[in-house]
């Protein structure tokens, strides 16, 4: 998970205060697909940084904007033995603790340091033993909510929580091409609520963010026991325009890529992972790059 800060260019009472919501950038990456039944323990440190911020063409806003993003996210999940449509049934939960400090000369400004929206998936199934294309093949299905839970206040235009609710679904999958070569990848489509608390400057009773699909890509190759070295990356395509009280914010959709080195090592049920992106193609959102560094434990 990554918390960016997005901004809707076509309204001057609507710049920054119709936003798609914090959602998984990066935070997943080599090995993604493969799990089975157990505990999982995780602990993601994530920092970002941007200087650039861009409008509905792609172009850097002028002026001394800034915004430095750091994030503490811990996630549970459990797989257990049982079965549903032929893969292990598991559910899990996040919870992130965000400290964004944001400097702009066009609006938002300040700083907000508290709980983001918490996730929460009563459902995902997980499969161990297909295959495809011949390959060993490991995929998942997630069903992921996120609550609007977070530190929010309305006349503040720096939140870490978002006032909406959202279906955030997924499908995750790693293909070993090779003992020592793998491919992984995360799909996810976006859905959010309306946000019936929107800042007073929107004049509007309610506020809606549109709906994205974003993904993870990586790929890396074991070069030594336990460790992996490779490339990941990650896209967000909004497909759906922002709303205010209904209309459409015409020119308001977000997109953005990264990519970057990374590496990771495992041992006796202990995963570092240490990744690097660097954002490009953003329309409507801050351009930046963040450090990633995520520790998981398997019991």
């Amino acid at each position: 998970m990554s918390v960016k800060i997005g901004l809707c260019m076509a309204s001057s009472q609507a710049i920054s205060q119709v936003v798609l919501p914090p959602v998984n950038l990066g935070g997943s990456s080599f090995m993604d697909g493969v799990a089975g039944p157990g505990w999982l323990y995780q602990e993601t440190l994530s920092h970002y940084r941007s200087t650039a911020f861009t409008d509905s063409n792609g172009d850097t806003i002028p002026g001394n904007n800034e915004a430095n993003i750091s994030v503490a996210l811990s996630h549970l999940a459990l797989i257990t033995e049982k079965k549903v449509w032929g893969g292990f049934y598991g559910a899990e939960i996040l919870l992130a603790v965000v400290n964004a400090e944001i400097g702009t000369v066009f609006g938002p400004k300040g700083n907000s340091l508290g709980f983001g929206d918490l996730i929460i998936s009563p459902f995902l199934v997980q499969w161990t033993d297909s295959k495809l294309f011949g390959k060993p093949y490991w995929h998942r299905l997630n069903f992921n909510f996120i609550l609007p839970t977070g530190s929010y206040d309305p006349n503040k235009s720096v939140n870490v929580g978002n006032n909406v609710f959202s279906f955030n679904p997924h499908y995750a999958f790693t293909l070993k091409l090779s003992p020592k070569f793998e491919v992984s990848a995360r799909l996810h489509y976006l859905w959010n609520s309306k946000n019936n608390d929107p800042n007073p400057n929107v004049a509007s009773n309610h506020t809606q963010p549109g709906q994205a699909f974003h993904m993870n890509l990586a790929t890396s190759y074991e070069f030594a026991p336990g460790w992996r070295g490779g490339v990941a990356g990650y896209y967000l395509k909004q497909l759906t325009d922002h709303r205010i009280d209904g209309v459409d914010i015409a020119g308001s959709r977000e997109q953005v890529f990264g990519i970057g080195p990374g590496i990771s090592y495992a041992n006796k049920g202990n995963i570092f992972h240490l990744n690097v992106y660097f954002e490009s193609q953003a329309e409507n959102r801050t351009e930046g790059s963040f450090l990633l560094f995520r520790y998981s434990k398997i019991f």
